[in-house]
């Protein structure tokens, strides 16, 4: 097991322990609390618990362990409330997409090797679930109980729930789940395009745009949890006005939108405001679709364009330039474009056609050509680092489409899950090394 793994484990069995506690009998919920914490955690990646959650530590008091686990899920959706109401009826509320719950309470009772096993099968489909803030999107609490959850929170009357069998191998569960996985998720797509749900959208991007207009969406789990917790409190005050505003012009998107970001702009605190730009300063380029994404399209050739990637954001330092096509190339900052290039020398390295590693190689010299031109003297290769990039960019696009094609072709003859491989046996795959694990070995050396 990894160490992430081991801390999972070990928490777990102590909040399990609760039951042998003298204090649990006395309170009339504790069983309930027990079994919620218990399935959260065991629904969680153990890389989520310690790398985004941060929780690196066993309490020593079982029921400090399930408190710190049920905190840690109720700290998390608060700061992604965006708009703080108070209500059951009118509280906007965090859905879990795949609820750890509904996971975890399958394998819950798994050993730990079996139970890391389809973590590692969920990961091989792409998938997030339990506490993982990227797979949390944002919900009017009526449409979250009545279409996400389908009416029934524990999921048994829409079959979100799947009966435990016991000694249940981890590639029998996985296939099993994949029935679950398409209720579960028809009714997150039903509920994000619910017309009321719609209508809070559009009162985010009229607040994003007042906050700054950097482009994030608050309303998506896409967005870093730092970014939406910290829109979360800069638009404490103002939620219940812009409740007034939506629920008066129901449909009206456009007009929602305008009228949230016109009221944000003239009663937001210009401290709030820059308070709030501060924080998320540092995740502008995840913003913008981070390095060597490059928002290009021929069409726009001869307007006025900015590439969003962390090569050509527009910034103040070293560069700014008007090329020939009308486009307006920021200069990067220097670290980013290093960052860039090493990135596509790792990823041509780990091309398996050549397509990808004509790709990454333009990607690579794009950072490079970027990161020279920063030097006194040699700014005019601001130039053709717009144009190596803006090549990497429509050739990445050419991959990705072949490969979203080729896809789609196997997932209609049956040959793939839409999920992802098709589950014959327990998937064995190498999982990034950890921010834990990093930190662990710069202070311990191993």
């Amino acid at each position: 097991m990894t160490e992430e793994e081991e801390l999972h484990s070990k928490l777990l069995a102590k909040i399990e322990s609760w039951v042998n506690d003298p204090s649990f009998k006395i309170g009339s919920t504790n069983k309930q609390k027990l079994e919620r914490s218990a399935s959260l955690l065991a629904g969680t990646d153990p890389n989520v618990l310690v790398d985004v959650l941060g929780i690196t530590s066993v309490p020593d008091s079982p029921k400090a362990a399930m408190n710190l686990i049920r905190n840690a899920d109720l700290s998390t959706l608060k700061n992604l409330q965006i708009f703080t109401l108070k209500g059951q009826q009118r509280k906007l509320v965090g859905h879990h997409e795949i609820p750890a719950n509904i996971l975890g309470v399958h394998i819950r009772k798994m050993s730990p090797q079996n139970r890391y096993e389809v973590f590692k099968g969920l990961y091989d489909m792409g998938l997030k679930y339990g506490m993982d803030p990227s797979q949390i999107q944002l919900l009017p609490a009526m449409v979250h109980f009545n279409v996400a959850h389908g009416g029934d929170f524990s999921g048994k009357k829409t079959g979100a729930l799947l009966d435990i069998i016991e000694g249940e191998r981890p590639t029998q569960f996985l296939k099993r789940f994949q029935g679950a996985l398409d209720v579960s998720l028809d009714m997150a797509k039903r509920a994000r395009e619910n017309p009321l749900s719609q209508d809070w959208y559009a009162a985010a991007r009229g607040a994003e745009q007042a906050l700054g207009g950097y482009g994030f969406d608050l309303a998506s789990g896409t967005t870093p949890m730092d970014v939406r917790a910290a829109a979360t409190s800069a638009l404490l005050n103002l939620s219940e006005k812009v409740e007034g505003i939506v629920l008066a012009s129901p449909g009206d998107v456009s007009g929602i939108a305008q009228q949230v970001e016109e009221l944000t702009s003239a009663e937001l605190d210009p401290k709030v405001v820059q308070k709030y730009q501060k924080k998320v300063s540092p995740f502008l380029d995840l913003s913008k679709g981070g390095a060597a994404r490059l928002n290009f399209d021929p069409e726009m050739l001869g307007q006025i364009v900015s590439f969003p990637n962390r090569l050509m954001q527009q910034v103040p330092a070293p560069v700014r330039r008007v090329v020939p096509g009308g486009a307006i190339v920021g200069g990067a900052m220097l670290y980013s474009d290093i960052a860039q290039a090493a990135e596509g020398v790792q990823s041509a390295t780990e091309a398996t056609d050549r397509g990808e590693l004509g790709t990454s190689l333009m990607e690579a010299t794009a950072g490079a050509t970027a990161a020279l031109s920063a030097a006194p003297g040699l700014q005019p290769l601001a130039i053709p680092s717009m144009v190596f990039g803006a090549t990497a960019g429509a050739m990445r696009m050419r991959v990705t489409r072949d490969q979203e094609r080729e896809r789609t072709q196997q997932v209609m003859a049956g040959e793939v899950s839409r999920y992802g491989p098709t589950v014959t046996q327990t998937p064995t795959i190498t999982k990034p090394e950890s921010a834990y694990k990093r930190r662990r070995r710069a202070r311990t050396g191993r």
